[in-house]
Parts: structure tokens; sequence; C-alpha cells
């Protein structure tokens, strides 16, 4: 499909068998991810520890019209790891392809997640067009830097009614500069994480505030080597301020469980069932 004339991506879609009309469900993958990961189309979708846990899938199974939109990394394919270098630059590693697209969309005065929620947006205009779909009822769930998008999309369109933040809602400072339990961005190799003004001006809070009166959860794993549990459910309770102010607090949920940088999944979706 087309993001914006002379560009394009691709996204998966999934639609139940039965007749309508459903809830849609946007799913997101992460950092060098592809839709056919976070759906359950490639080979280790049933691993213990597989991160995406099929998220598609499960989401499809349980009624949802789903499309996992594609945010480019440079090249790969639909196997369980996008590990092609760019064919014009075979000496660099797998990274170069997304800092070159962040490089490139700096140069024309945006950033690489501007583009990539563009992409996001285009993906629900898609959603809407099916006839099976509720517009109503529109939810997005996604994983690490895909929780990213499930954090700033529904920040920016406002037809998604429900969003699940997986692995990424986070103390924005620490997370990005430290000092952090976890790595930090600064000393990280991905250059699209360094978004202008974001430091001084929007914590993950200040976001998710954009969100609101639309319902948000944060799901967030203990063992988790990107994003520290505890600083998670801190920032989340500074969120959920202001749907206690709207008396809406049963719109927001802090999700934990034991578990690594995956998605746990069956309280998101019984959260998005609730909410949508």
């Amino acid at each position: 499909y087309e993001v914006q004339p002379g560009l394009q991506s691709y996204a998966v879609r999934m639609r139940p068998k039965t007749e309508g009309p459903h809830p849609g469900l946007i799913v997101q993958h992460g950092y060098m991810g592809t839709p056919e990961m976070a759906c359950g189309l490639v080979a280790s979708a049933n691993a213990q520890d597989y991160a995406y846990r099929s998220m598609g899938l499960r989401a499809v199974r349980r009624g949802y019209c789903v499309i996992a939109p594609h945010h480019p990394s440079g090249y790969g394919s639909s196997s369980d790891a996008v590990d092609v270098p760019l064919p014009a630059f075979p000496d660099r590693d797998v990274h170069y392809g997304k800092n070159r697209l962040h490089r490139l969309c700096v140069l024309a005065g945006g950033t690489l997640l501007g583009l990539d929620m563009l992409a996001s947006s285009r993906a629900v205009d898609i959603l809407l067009q099916d006839e099976k779909v509720d517009a109503a009822r529109i939810g997005c769930y996604g994983l690490s830097r895909g929780g990213q998008t499930a954090l700033f999309l529904p920040a920016l369109d406002r037809r998604i009614r429900a969003s699940v933040c997986s692995a990424y809602f986070n103390e924005r400072l620490p997370k990005l500069i430290g000092p952090y339990s976890r790595t930090n961005y600064i000393d990280w190799f991905a250059e699209g994480q360094i978004l202008p003004a974001q430091a001084a001006l929007f914590a993950d809070a200040d976001i998710a505030s954009l969100i609101a009166p639309r319902a948000f959860a944060v799901e967030a794993g203990l063992g988790d080597g990107a994003v520290d549990q505890q600083a998670a459910r801190r920032e989340c309770q500074r969120a959920r301020v202001h749907y206690e102010k709207l008396a809406l607090a049963s719109r927001i949920e802090f999700i934990d469980h034991a578990e690594g940088h995956v998605a746990a999944t069956r309280r998101a979706f019984d959260f998005l069932q609730e909410q949508l």
C-alpha cells in the first residue's frame, strides 16, 4: 500500500471466518521485526521464549480483524530474523539500513518514527475500508519498538480507541541518557530513538495524556533486558493521574508479568476486549 506518494510499505491482514462486524486491531512489530514475525507466521512462532507470541494469530482467533503494517528496516525476508545488509552497502552491519532511513528523514525535516507513524495510520485507513470492521472499535497492540507505536500512534490518531504498549513504556530521560539499569539509547546503535526535544518536552506519561480519555495499558516484564519494570510502573502511575482526574481510572492499567522482553498477551487481550 502507498504510505505517501512514491513511498510504499506492506502489511499482513487476517480476518475471522465469521460474519462481522468485528473489532479491528493494529499489530505492530518491533525493531528489525516483520509483520510475519508479529503475526506468528514464522518457524519459531511457538517457541516458549518467542517475543511476539503470535500476537496476530491470537487476535484473529479472538475475533479481531488484524492488520500488521511493516516499518522498514532496510532489506529482509519473512524468516525469523531480518539480517540482510543493504545491497549497495555489503560491508555495513544489518542496522545500517534503518539508520540510513532515519538520516534521510532528518534531512527532510522529520524522523523515521514520524514516517513509521504515518505508515501505521495509513494501515488504519485500510482496516476501516473493510466492511467486516466496526469503526468504533479499533485497537493497537505493539511490542518493543512496536510498543513505541502503541504509545505514539493513538496519541496522534484518535480513531484508535484502546492501545497496549508492551516492553517500551519507561521513565524516558534515564532510558535515553542514563543512568539506567538497562541499556540506554545514547549508547545504543539505533539512531532513530534520539528524537529532537523529546527529553525536554515529553515524558512517556505526557504522551499518554494525549491518549486519554481513550483506553491505554502498559505491559512490562520483570526479566526484560530493555525496560525496568519498576520504572515503567512509576511512569504509568504518573499517566494514571490524567485518567483519575477524568474519573476514568478503569481505562488505564499496568500489566506486569515475570517474563522478559515478550508480549505476555493474555491480560492484554482481556483488557482490549473489555475496552472495545
